[in-house]
Parts: structure tokens; C-alpha cells; sequence
């Protein structure tokens, strides 16, 4: 039985005391009659309890009974006998007395009816207002109920809410002005049946008006705070999900720029906007993506560098050049790509950088050093490119040069093909493999350390402490990752029949970008997918009836 039939008419316990004592002062009519004592009840209105009541009866204990049911004691000495009527809900009255004397044989045969009405199971709550101060923002709030009820609220205003559900609700103020205090927001409050409860919103608002700009911040490797710059005024930080508040604004027309690091984006609106103050009241709200990937794709006939957010929205071209071969991109955390080139017409490959935007592209490498230069990598404060290049024949080494193209310098100089070289975190090594294994050398080439067999593509975690790597399994190509010492070798990603490959730690460590052929798009072409660094939950970002490959993550500035 629902728990709040314990509110309504006589307690339980008071049913039987009562019981007790009338039983006393009833007696048998001594004529050894036995006859049926039948109780019935009849319910009317709206929320009736599917689950009925409880009749209790003088020395034959209690039963069941429906909400509009009979119950029949059979067989009971004739005479007259105390009947009541429990768990009857809050939203119900009964009529008549109850308990009551109801007689067998020829007693009223309607005393032993019991007729109740049922109301909605709903109460009315009222939400006042009461503003005061400054700067008060003329077009009011919003009054949200239960998650599910709103209406507008003037400053100074009531609004009635006449179906509640009873019991404890959460009654939220919202569009509150960023000048504007309220305390206890949002509350709780509890509805009773056939009464009006009511809850009062107090606001006190700051006189030093202004613009009131806020951020709404999701993604993957969340910087601490933005900047955020006001046409004519300080610029302030503001958190990823905060609000700041620039006072005492002349009304107009003003310029707002978010000051983003690279890795994350405005996803609606423009930035920079123009914000309107009125009245002295302004607001703005910028919602930002953090977490970029630049990756290969030849969907639009050749190979080109493209650009997409850790969810694989906002896909763009960024080279969109129908001559030329664009092929494994990486960002310097000044926000420079670079990427190997490789003219379609004829000739080699060679490294070219350009803005994040795609503009102020140049060529770093030339054949008057080496004769072909591809895969390079940034050193963590982006003042050097290592890439793999060569001179003559086919033998590939470890070059390091400046982010501007000059002094290049050759780390390996081997009958070996080393490629794929990256730095450590810390910029004090490079991984790179070679010959199809996986080697750790100092960053000025010393020192040359092997890591693990059967491995390529080498990927740093950003504590230093691991590497991930493309690996060999029964002839498949998976990802793998060992520990910086080469222990601890485990496969994360495997799939029968695909390939795995080409991985790419997130800046924050939590995510692995990687390139796959298995099923699970359109179509089984290579895809970039996403992992959870433990190599769990892995997700398609794209789905093209084309090649995306060497994803590479925009670092953290």
C-alpha cells in the first residue's frame, strides 16, 4: 500500500484501541444464530488506489478489500460488530463514520458500506519573485518545475502552477541576469494535497551592469581557462564552463573574441561577435570543442590534409590541391603543420609546412640536400622537424632540421631503412623504427637503445612513459603498446581480417587515434578510429568509400 494512506483519517493504531472498546459493549443476541457479516465498498473520482484498502472487524481480525469490492465474514455469531476502513490515500475522503457499528441479520444493510471519493493526486504550488537593486534585467526570468512545468516570471510576480505531482519537486529560476543573486537555486519544495504551497525567490542585483559573457566548454584535453577580450576593455580569464562579467558598459555595439589555444574551437556562433549592450544589460554565450585531429584522406581524388574534431565533426580540406600528393600530417604546438608532398605530375616527395588554417604554405626540403624527405614529426616546442629522408639509393635515414628548413642534420646514417621518428615528451629522445623494429636514440642521435621487435610507426604517451605502436600478429598489423624499457608488450586494438595501425596518443592521454580497415562504416576502406587508451570503446570518426589514414592529434600549447 502506498505510504501515504498513513496520513489520511485515523491512525491504525487508534482503529484498534477504538475496536477494543466497543467490542466490549457488544454482545451475542444469545440466540446462537451464526449469519454473514459482508462489507462492501464503493469508490468514485479520479487516482483511485488499484490496490484498495484494509476492513478490519471486532474479533475477526482484517482483510483485503477493493476499491469498489466485497469482503464477507461468513459464519459469525449474529449481532453488531465495530467495522473500519484503513489505508485509505491522502487524495480520498470516505463518507460517513468510520469506524462504525454494523449489525448481521436485521441490522442496516447499508452500514456496511463504505463509500469514498477520490480526487487528482496533484496540489497547486505558487513561485514568487522579489527583485531588487540595479540593473535590473526588464524582461524577466524563467520558472522551470519538476524539470518538466515552465513559465515566464516578472521581476516582481507570481505564477501559479495548479497540477503538481504531490510530494517533493525541484522548483529552478533561470535567464538570471549575470548581475543578479539569488540564494537557493534550485530548490525543493513539498506539495501537499488540497493545499497551495508556495516558495519565494529573492534576487539582489549588482547596480554595475555590463556584458555577462559565458562558456560551455566539452571535448578532450580541456585547457584550465580561456581569455576572453571586450572591444575597449581589460581582457579577463574566464573558465572553460564559467562566466565573467565586464561592468558598467555604455550601451552599443561591441567586439568579443574568445582567445582559444589551438586545439579547440568556437562550434556555433562566430568568433569574434558583436554583442549588443542595452540598457546597460549584454550577454553572450560562446559554446567551444576542444580536441583536433589533421589526418590523410583521398576522397576528393588525391591525397590531402584534412582536419576534424575529436568526434569527427567539422570535417575540412585544408590543402585541397588536385595536383599534388599531401600525406602524413602533424601540428607543432605553435600551431604549424607539416606534411609531406609528393607532386602527382612527377618528382619526389619532400616536406612542406603551412598555417593551421591551411595559408602561408612552403617548402622546408629540397633535392639540393635530399633527395627525398617524408613522415615528419615536431619536437615539443616546435623549433625543429625530425623526418626521414635520403640521398642516393634506397637507403632511408633520421634527419633533424630547424622549423624554418635550415641545418639539417643527419642522425642515422646506416645500411638500415629508419623511419618515423618522434619525440619523447620531454624532448630528450626519439623513438623510430628500423627494419621493422622499434629503437629509443637521444635526441642528437647517441645512444641508440632497442625497444621491441616486429613494430613500426612508433607513438609516445605523453608521460613518456610508454610507447604504441603498429605491430605484427599472425600477418595482421595491430596496435600495440610497450613500456618505454621494451617490458610489458601488450596488443590494444586487433581486429580478424583488418588492419590496425598508425597511432596517435591524445595530448591528455586518455584517447588513441588510429587508422583500421575493419568493417563497421560503409564500407571496409581504412577509417580513423578512436580508442580509450586501454584500448577499449573503439569508434569510427570516419566513413568514406576512400582511404583516411595517419591521424595525428593538434598538441596542447
Amino acid at each position: 500500500m502506498d505510504a501515504t494512506k498513513a496520513r489520511v483519517g485515523w491512525a491504525g493504531a487508534l482503529l484498534v484501541g477504538t475496536l477494543l472498546l466497543v467490542l466490549a459493549a457488544c454482545e451475542d443476541n444469545g440466540t446462537g444464530v451464526v449469519e454473514d457479516l459482508v462489507i462492501t465498498t464503493a469508490t468514485t473520482g479520479i487516482d483511485i488506489d488499484p490496490d484498495g484498502y484494509v476492513v478490519a472487524v471486532q474479533g475477526l481480525g482484517s482483510r483485503p478489500i477493493g476499491a469498489s469490492g466485497t469482503v464477507a465474514f461468513e459464519s459469525v455469531p449474529s449481532g453488531s460488530y465495530v467495522v473500519g476502513l484503513t489505508e485509505i490515500p491522502a487524495n480520498c475522503t470516505l463518507a460517513g463514520e468510520n469506524p462504525r457499528t454494523v449489525s448481521t441479520g436485521s441490522g442496516d444493510p447499508l452500514a456496511g458500506r463504505f463509500e469514498v471519493t477520490c480526487f487528482p493526486n496533484e496540489g497547486t504550488l505558487e513561485v514568487t519573485t522579489t527583485t531588487g537593486g540595479g540593473g535590473i534585467d526588464p524582461d524577466g526570468y524563467m520558472v522551470e518545475v519538476a524539470g518538466t512545468l515552465s513559465k515566464t516570471i516578472g521581476l516582481n510576480d507570481l505564477v501559479t502552477f495548479s497540477s503538481v505531482t504531490l510530494g517533493e519537486v525541484t522548483v529552478e529560476l533561470k535567464d538570471i541576469s549575470g548581475n543578479c543573486v539569488v540564494g537557493d537555486n534550485p530548490r525543493t519544495v513539498t506539495v501537499a494535497l488540497g493545499e497551495t504551497t508556495s516558495t519565494t525567490f529573492t534576487l539582489d542585483c549588482d547596480p554595475n551592469v555590463g556584458m555577462d559573457v559565458t562558456t560551455v566548454t566539452n571535448g578532450i584535453s580541456l585547457p584550465s581557462a580561456f581569455t576572453v577580450m571586450v572591444e575597449g576593455e581589460p581582457n579577463q580569464s574566464i573558465g572553460i564552463n564559467g562566466a565573467v562579467l565586464f561592468p558598467e558598459l555604455a550601451d552599443g555595439s561591441y567586439e568579443v573574441r574568445l582567445s582559444l589555444p589551438g586545439h579547440c574551437d568556437v562550434v556555433e556562433g562566430l568568433n569574434p561577435r558583436s554583442v549588443t549592450v542595452s540598457n546597460g544589460i549584454g550577454d553572450t554565450t560562446f559554446e567551444v570543442t576542444c580536441g583536433w585531429l589533421v589526418f590523410n584522406s583521398d576522397r576528393t581524388g588525391n591525397f590531402d590534409v584534412f582536419m576534424m574534431r575529436y568526434d569527427g565533426s567539422g570535417q575540412r580540406n585544408l590543402t585541397n590541391d588536385p595536383d599534388n600528393d599531401e600525406q602524413q600530417p602533424v601540428v607543432s604546438v605553435n600551431g604549424t603543420v607539416a606534411f609531406a608532398r609528393e607532386p602527382l605530375s612527377g618528382g619526389s616527395e619532400h616536406i612542406w609546412v603551412m598555417n593551421q588554417n591551411g595559408t602561408g604554405l612552403q617548402q622546408l626540403t629540397t633535392g639540393s640536400t635530399v633527395s627525398r624527405a617524408k613522415e615528419p614529426h615536431w619536437s615539443p616546442d616546435g623549433s625543429e622537424l625530425a623526418f626521414t629522408a635520403r640521398i642516393t639509393g634506397d637507403q632511408w635515414d633520421i634527419w633533424v632540421m630547424n622549423a624554418n628548413g635550415s641545418n639539417k642534420r643527419n642522425l642515422t646514417d646506416d645500411a638500415a631503412f629508419d623511419g618515423r621518428a618522434e619525440w619523447s615528451p620531454d624532448g630528450t629522445k626519439l623513438a623510430f623504427d628500423s627494419d621493422g623494429d622499434i629503437y629509443v636514440m637521444n635526441a642528437d642521435g647517441s645512444g641508440i637503445d632497442f625497444v621491441t621487435g616486429g613494430g613500426g610507426n612508433p607513438t609516445w604517451s605523453p608521460d613518456g612513459e610508454r610507447i604504441a605502436f603498429t605491430g605484427s600478429t599472425n600477418g595482421e598489423l595491430d596496435v600495440w603498446v610497450v613500456d618505454a624499457d621494451g617490458s610489458n608488450r601488450t596488443r590494444l586494438a586487433g581486429f580478424a581480417s583488418a588492419e590496425d595501425g598508425e597511432p596517435a596518443w591524445s595530448p591528455d592521454g586518455t584517447t588513441i587515434a588510429f587508422m583500421s580497415s575493419r568493417p563497421g562504416g560503409r564500407n571496409t576502406e581504412r577509417e580513423i578510429y578512436l580508442m580509450d587508451s586501454d584500448g577499449s570503446n573503439p569508434r569510427a570518426l570516419t566513413a568514406n568509400n576512400d582511404q583516411d589514414m595517419w591521424p595525428s592529434w593538434v598538441p596542447i600549447p
